[in-house]
Order: C-alpha cells, then structure tokens, then sequence
C-alpha cells in the first residue's frame, strides 16, 4: 500500500509523510531511527487537531499520528522499510509544461542552498576559492530566474494565483542566494573570518565539519561510503591543493588522505563522532585554514 509519500524527489533533500500504524504506538522517534539505522528531521507530527513541531528524540507516537521528515532517499526508504510500507512519489500534474517549470523552481531552490552551505563552508575553511564559486553560483541563479520568470508568466494554463506563488518562492530563493553571496563577500575582500566560527558551526543544529579518508576507505564512491542514510551530505572535498565542490555521490571515488566538508544534523553527531573524533576534526579544520589563509 502507498503509505508514505515524497516529494522534491529531485532535492538533496526530500519531505516526506507518513501515516502511524499499530505497530508504531507508543514507539519513540528515536526507536525508529536506531532501528532504521537512518538519521532523518521530523518536522512536525499531526495529532487531530493538534500539530507538534519538532519534535524530541524521546517523543512517542500513536496510531493514526501523521509524521513529516524531511532527509535523504536513503534515509527515508531505509525507515520506510523498517515500517513495512512503501515510499512513493506523489503525482503533481500531468502537464509538461508544469513540470518544466516546477524542475526549473526546484533547481533555482536547491542552487540557493548548495549556496548558503558552501558560503559557510567557505568561511569556515578560510578558502576565497570556494567563496569565488559562490560568486559564480549566485550569477547563474539570477540568469536562471530571468528565465523562469519570464516562462511562467508565459504560460498560458497556469491561474494567476499558481503564477504569483511560484514567482513569490523563486524570488525567495533569490534572496537566499544573494544572502549567500553577502557571506562570503568580506573573505574576498580580504578580511580574515574569526576562528569562533568554527566552533559557531559545531553548535547549531545543522552543521558543517570534516572527515579524513583512510586506507578503508580508499576507492569507494561517496555512496558507498554510506554517510547520506545517517544524515550527513559531502558539500566539497580537499584533494591536496584542490578543491572538489558537490561531486557526484555514485561516480566519485575518494582516496586516502581526502578531506571531506560534510553538513549533518545534530542527530548524527554521536556517528560523525565515530568516523572522526572532535578534537581530530578540530585540528583538521585549523590545519585547513592556515594552508588556505597563506595562500591568499
């Protein structure tokens, strides 16, 4: 049966709801990721009438509860799997056209926050190379919403109130991005960031940090490396002097002494905490921020 539902399948992040069966009453959330072996936000859970955001680790759930979580397709098919249900995309429209132009409004969306994660990034590691892709990236969304203004208001089976919210939330999305760019415009300027941003990154619930590649991990392509199931996604990779930005997870493969950026969810500390200790992560990210800051 169809019981959960996604969508922005095309998203490094997807949303995706369920409804709670018996075998699910009284089971906490984090009984469901531990058993999952998944690491995925809940966002809200629909209770009647009553609607609890974010909720904790040791909330329990009931029958009939409708649970959001928003994670990778991995993480959410393996807790799908655990529930014994299956996950499937639901069907926005039959037109072409408006597909067309919801793939554009996901692209200018997911742009704008690849954005804001590499403007952290950036900063975080003290690289003007990241930041100048930054710059880069801000010019091709504001290319990209010319074009996606001008195509929807062309079209001609969209109502005017679907026209005013697909403009409303490209333009949010061009905010985004151009908040992204005003991050990183004072490293370009030269202005060194201030090392509390590293610690900054490390207490907020979505966080930026890095992993070491060791022999064990020689030759495995980021999928295999299995970080997006438990919440983590690899922003950019440090190969020597080089910088790799958002590789592909099923062809890229990593090699011993790579330095990967990843962002994880405060969940996955505790796994994060297993691949790289905090204090060797600490010294990781020092180390980068004095190669980058000389180079400047």
């Amino acid at each position: 049966s169809k019981d959960v539902s996604y969508s922005f399948l095309d998203s490094e992040e997807i949303i995706a709801r369920f409804v709670a069966r018996d075998t699910l009453d009284l089971k906490t959330i984090e009984w469901l990721m531990t058993a999952s072996q998944a690491t995925a936000d809940v966002l809200a859970v629909r209770r009647g009438r009553q609607v609890i955001l974010e909720p904790e680790p040791g909330f329990a759930l009931k029958k009939g509860d409708v649970v959001i979580l928003k994670g990778s397709f991995e993480a959410l098919k393996a807790i799908s799997n655990v529930l014994g249900i299956e996950l499937f995309a639901g069907k926005i429209s039959k037109d072409s056209e408006y597909k067309e132009i919801l793939g554009d409004l996901i692209q200018i969306r997911n742009t704008a926050l690849v954005m804001v994660d590499l403007a952290y990034t950036s900063v975080l590691t003290k690289s003007e190379e990241l930041a100048e892709k930054v710059v880069d990236l801000e010019d091709y969304v504001d290319r990209m919403l010319e074009t996606f203004e001008r195509k929807v208001l062309m079209s001609d089976p969209l109502p005017l109130d679907e026209k005013l919210a697909l403009l409303h939330i490209a333009m949010a999305s061009e905010g985004i991005s151009d908040a992204a760019l005003k991050m990183v415009q004072p490293l370009l300027a030269g202005l060194e960031p201030h090392d509390i941003i590293a610690e900054v990154l490390e207490e907020t619930y979505e966080r930026i940090s890095v992993i070491e590649m060791d022999e064990e991990d020689e030759g495995k392509t980021l999928s295999e490396l299995g970080y997006s199931k438990r919440g983590m996604t690899v922003l950019a990779i440090k190969r020597g002097d080089e910088w790799i930005v958002m590789p592909p997870y099923s062809g890229f493969k990593v090699r011993k002494g790579d330095i990967l950026m990843v962002k994880y969810v405060s969940e996955s500390e505790k796994y994060l905490d297993e691949l790289e200790k905090e204090e060797d992560r600490e010294e990781i990210i020092e180390d980068i921020q004095e190669e980058e800051w000389e180079e400047e």
